[in-house]
């Protein structure tokens, strides 16, 4: 087998160097990369080509198979197959400016069912095996029988937990967008992404945020600068607390609670309603009686028009 060297250990960190691995390109009309693991000496110790020939071979025959050009057909792209030790993993992407917040999505993948049971048949026959597929990055067990599409989304989202809790539609996400101006304002930190930091609470069977219109969504918020955080009895911090509060409420996406990373409480909630001063005086231990906790705030159906209803449900510190 001719092949040319890629990269060589030589590039590598000499200080450091055990066993380093040589990329490495066969000289055929395959080109097929593999690596090569030398040691010190440039020995070779071992490589991955039968591993990388299999892959190469699985690609070669089953991308040109009857179910991938119906599968292309009906929009999806980017195929690919990766061979292991064990079994060869299908990776394939939606059609393009299409993902999982879209109806469409799901009945599309529901009907690419029998393709994908052909494809694994197609790959069982050249000795290899199509289990579970990627599809975008949700992983999808092809094994399994769907009574309908419901059925597949509810087992889609059991395989895919936390991909689907920051799922976003592009409407939800602009709506946010369209007020973080007016949260920086107040002084929230409004840099994290918002698919980061808006977030479904409960998910029914079909996949969709429990809830009015079932969207049912938390978003998180955080005191600018971070080393200030907001005090529970501060009526600069309350106001614009409160103008935070309206502006989540003014958008289309119905979030239940908000979720107040570094607010300065006392360590027992139910002194909330008294001043800093009072709670020293019960408590006896100064400044002791409080800490810096994350709190959540209910404010769906929930009238802000005065300071005294804005409410912190945080759990006590433990000593």
């Amino acid at each position: 087998m001719n092949s040319e060297v890629l990269i060589s250990p030589e590039q590598y960190d000499a200080g450091s160097l055990n066993l380093s691995d040589a990329e490495v390109v066969t000289l055929d009309e395959d080109r097929i990369k593999f690596s090569v693991q030398v040691n010190n000496l440039h020995h070779i110790e071992s490589d991955n080509y039968d591993k990388k020939k299999k892959s190469y071979d699985a690609n070669k025959q089953l991308l040109t198979s009857k179910p991938i050009q119906h599968l292309k057909n009906n929009g999806f792209r980017n195929f690919t197959f990766e061979t292991n030790q064990k079994a060869v993993d299908f990776f394939m992407e939606l059609p393009e400016n299409m993902n999982f917040t879209d109806e469409e999505a799901f009945k599309l993948v529901y009907e690419a069912f029998p393709d994908m049971n052909s494809l694994q048949e197609t790959a069982r026959k050249s000795g290899n095996n199509v289990k579970v597929v990627s599809i975008s990055g949700i992983l999808v067990d092809i094994t399994d029988t769907y009574d309908n599409i419901d059925d597949m989304k509810s087992h889609i989202k059991d395989k895919n937990p936390e991909t689907f809790e920051t799922y976003l539609s592009q409407d939800e996400i602009g709506a946010v967008d369209s007020i973080k101006s007016d949260l920086q304002t107040e002084g929230f930190d409004t840099e994290r992404p918002t698919d980061e930091v808006l977030k479904c609470g409960d998910y029914l069977d079909d996949g969709k945020c429990a809830g009015i219109v079932y969207h049912l969504y938390t978003f998180g918020i955080e005191g600018a600068p971070k080393d200030s955080p907001i005090q529970y009895d501060n009526v600069k911090d309350l106001e614009r607390l409160q103008k935070a509060l309206l502006a989540l409420q003014s958008i289309d996406v119905p979030i239940r609670r908000v979720i107040l990373h570094s607010l300065y409480a006392p360590k027992t909630a139910f002194y909330q309603d008294l001043p800093v001063a009072e709670v020293k005086e019960i408590e006896g231990t100064g400044d002791d009686a409080f800490e810096t906790v994350t709190a959540e705030i209910s404010i769906m159906h929930k009238q802000f028009d005065d300071l005294s209803t804005i409410q912190f449900d945080y759990n006590e510190p433990k000593d």
